[in-house]
């Protein structure tokens, strides 16, 4: 140890230099590793995640490369029912969404209270089958709309346990049955607070292709067969109604997969309400990670070697004096690992710095105490890559003869010069890659973002309404009415939902005695008109329309896929409504999906969904936030119960990033990287120059004699590195290409 700290003082500006640049490559490898083993880990909190699969069917939105996970009720339960390889099956949506409701007895008060609860409704079996962790109640009490299941935090929040009544109203309250542990962060249903169960026997419409269905097999090798019995079951069904195709034409026109609940987050093409990532992503960040270490220790035996010149004759001078070779090179490896442990230290510290600003840029917490797993298999790389590292450097120090030390030096042959500028240029074919992908990545998000979508999206505001406002047209409109009192505000219109996104409300309907399927988005009377979307044919919607039974408006994608025309009748929410005209073909959802049937609907005067997005178009120079100010005082004004503070009103920019926000963090993320690699190449060329400079003193010093300028010795060096710099672009610029083809497929 105290030769250790001798050497540090000895060597001061190789030993910093070596140390900060260990601590970057090991704080930024943990902080990759932090979201890396957040996605791996997506879903896996799920009881019997492997062998619990969700049923996902082909090109039924009429695209052929697009997976969707939704069913009708009686499909879901033929699939499910009298089939030995199933456990047991249930239909729930795991995606959770914000319920605004009003408790008139909760939790002791007198007083109504209104708080957005996160909700998910779905069978009520799925808490069992899907592996809820109940720390208080049963499961067996789940039986219907009427009973619910609490997180353990929103339950210890209010003071709720198993038995309470929360009264919603005069005349109907729901039941508290059980307590279930919160779940993780990477997980679908994280942050849900109440689960309430489905009464399914109201759910009879075959057209409402709305339900996601699970089932648990009783092992996961039996998915062949399960899908084997789905196609018999599904063909003696359609036999039944008088189809005369064979079996092998169904799976054919029918295509159906499995899909692991714990691996749904990297399910590929799939439309679906939750969270997903992408494998190729994940696996990409953990080789930066792997990379961006590598060019530490890269760094470190080029410093090493560096030293070769200072440290070659007191290696020897000790060998003389009786020093074993085999203690000279264990005093270097410790050295190493005394170095590496230095930098873990400095790069906790500077985990512990940029932890708390790393929020938007991860998807989970960056702290040491939450992520002990990932900072040990730092620890324990980084050791393994001292001692690796150093066993070279010091097998090489230590092997010279005292002759070849006197006459010459490994530093001036061609074999040295070969490795140390093979390794630099390692380093640069990695950075120089980074940065490219980087900036493509990053021209692919700027191009997404400004895409023409087929709509108008400049200068929107939106935000979600309670349901006092949203659940009938007069209070729209006196609602809208309000808003318009501010000049700023050039426009308003309302939706149930955002206009962008993966998926929607899915609907199959019988039409012309064949199935149709097509997403469906109910909007206000003035949608198409707002939003600048032109028809192609027939008439817009009317304010009649909103006091009537609803029509439609489809996009021409459905009218060719359908053979709709105007005048035909679709069934509604209720009744068969006619098709009153057809729109152009825009974007409703990411660029990386195509466009595939899709109809506007006005419910008209009974909707069983109410329209609680909203759309704000202010003047091109507004002060936004004072429009944001008004919308937060006039849905006050509105609604009193509603608490200013939790109203979020934002830009369509940022409705529109959300969906591509993977892309964004992807951005951040290896820009970032590619910069601190590029800091940590940097540092590998200083070793370089200062390894040149020691054995090139007496060259420089002759050249100045004869008449060198200061700027040809510099340009001597620079030269060097300009010419491996175009050499490692050659070797990166294929790589970059492949890596960003394949990103872009």
């Amino acid at each position: 140890m105290k030769e250790f700290f001798k050497n540090l003082g000895r060597y001061k500006v190789s030993s910093v230099l070596n140390i900060l640049g260990l601590a970057i490559a090991f704080a930024s490898a943990y902080i990759i590793l932090v979201q890396v083993n957040f996605d791996l880990g997506y879903n896996k909190c799920f009881r019997d995640g492997d062998r619990t699969f969700r049923l996902e069917l082909r090109g039924i939105w009429g695209e052929d490369n697009t997976w969707t996970p939704y069913l009708n009720h009686q499909n879901g339960h033929l699939f499910g029912e009298n089939d030995d390889n199933v456990e047991s099956f249930t239909s729930m949506n795991l995606c959770s969404w914000n319920a605004s409701l009003t408790f008139y007895d909760f939790g002791g008060s007198a007083e109504p209270q209104t708080m957005v609860v996160r909700a998910t409704t779905g069978m009520p079996n799925a808490p069992q089958v899907m592996g809820f962790n109940l720390v208080e109640g049963d499961f067996e009490q789940m039986k219907g709309p009427g009973s619910v299941l609490l997180s353990e935090s929103f339950a210890t929040k209010h003071g709720l346990t198993v038995g309470n009544a929360i009264k919603l109203s005069e005349d109907y309250s729901l039941t508290v049955v059980g307590i279930f542990k919160d779940f993780p962060k990477n997980c679908d249903l994280y942050g849900l607070e109440l689960y309430s169960g489905e009464d399914t026997a109201e759910n009879s419409d075959p057209t409402a292709w709305s339900y996601i269905y699970y089932y648990k097999l009783i092992s996961a090798e039996l998915q062949e067969q399960f899908l084997d019995n789905i196609y018999q079951k599904y063909y003696e069904r359609i036999k039944e109604a008088g189809d005369t195709f064979d079996i092998e034409e169904l799976k054919a026109d029918f295509p159906i997969r499995l899909t692991a609940v714990e691996d749904t987050y990297f399910a590929s093409n799939t439309v679906s309400q939750g969270k997903t990532g992408n494998r190729t992503t994940t696996l990409t960040l953990f080789v930066i990670a792997v990379l961006i270490i590598v060019i530490a220790f890269v760094n470190f035996i080029n410093f090493f070697m560096a030293m070769v010149p200072r440290r070659i004759r007191r290696v020897n001078t000790e060998k003389i004096f009786g020093c074993s070779t085999r203690r000279l090179r264990l005093g270097f490896v410790g050295e190493a690992m005394g170095l590496v442990a230095l930098a873990l230290l400095l790069a906790a510290y500077l985990v512990f710095m940029i932890a708390p600003e790393l929020t938007g840029l991860i998807s989970t917490s960056a702290e040491l105490a939450d992520n002990p797993m990932i900072a040990l298999l730092i620890v324990a790389a980084g050791f393994v890559l001292a001692v690796v590292s150093s066993i070279y450097p010091a097998w090489y120090i230590t092997s010279m003869p005292a002759a070849f030390v006197i006459k010459g030096s490994f530093g001036n042959s061609a074999a040295g010069r070969r490795l140390r500028y093979a390794l630099l240029c390692f380093q640069f074919v990695i950075s120089i890659a980074l940065i490219t992908c980087s900036i493509f990545i990053k021209l692919q998000h700027t191009y997404m973002m400004k895409y023409d979508m087929g709509f108008n999206k400049e200068h929107l505001l939106t935000t979600n309404l309670p349901k006092s406002i949203n659940g009938d047209f007069s209070s729209r409109q006196t609602f809208e009415g309000m808003l318009q009192e501010n000049p700023m505000i050039a426009d308003v219109t309302f939706a149930n939902g955002e206009l962008v996104q993966q998926s929607r409300m899915g609907w199959g309907r019988g039409f012309k005695g064949e199935q149709i399927n097509f997403q469906c988005y109910p909007v206000a009377h003035d949608f198409l008109q707002f939003m600048g979307i032109k028809l192609t044919e027939g008439r817009d919607f009317m304010v009649d329309d909103e006091r009537a039974d609803g029509v439609f408006i489809f996009n021409e994608s459905a009218r060719k896929e359908f053979n709709l025309v105007l005048g035909d009748k679709v069934s509604g929410h209720n009744d068969e409504v006619p098709v009153v005209g057809f729109c152009e073909d825009f974007k409703f959802r990411p660029l990386q999906y195509g466009v595939s049937p899709f109809a506007f609907y006005v419910f008209g005067a009974n909707g069983w969904r109410g329209y609680e997005h909203l759309y704000v178009r202010t003047t091109p120079h507004a002060d936004l936030e004072a429009v944001r100010k008004h919308i937060v005082d006039c849905i006050v004004k509105m609604d009193a119960s509603v608490k200013a503070d939790e109203i979020v009103i934002n830009g369509f920019d940022k409705e529109l990033g959300a969906e591509y926000r993977s892309e964004q963090e992807l951005t951040t993320l290896i820009t970032i990287f590619s910069l601190l690699s590029i800091a940590i190449s940097l540092l590998g060329v200083f070793g370089l120059v200062y390894f040149e400079t020691q054995y090139r003193r007496r060259e420089i010093a002759v050249r100045r004699v004869h008449g060198a300028q200061i700027s040809q010795v510099l340009g001597m060096f620079v030269g060097q590195y300009v010419k491996m710099v175009l050499i490692a672009f050659l070797f990166a610029a294929p790589v970059s290409y492949l890596i960003m083809s394949r990103w872009l497929e």
